[in-house]
């Protein structure tokens, strides 16, 4: 059986953002829904390379 370990994105405030597939690669751009950060998730050889906070909601 072929084992699908998917990798779990989780924003700075411990929110659950997404999972991806191991063979995935690129950049995705997000919007946390508790904290309303806007992050940019660098994607490349199976883990997460870079993970920039954009932008945070000031209120």
């Amino acid at each position: 059986m072929a084992e699908s370990e998917e990798i779990v994105v989780r924003c700075r405030c411990g929110q659950r953002l997404f999972d991806f597939d191991p063979m995935t690669k690129g950049i995705i751009t997000t919007k946390c829904p508790r904290c309303k950060a806007v992050m940019a998730v660098s994607i490349m050889n199976r883990k997460i390379k870079c993970t920039e906070q954009i932008a945070a909601h000031a209120g």
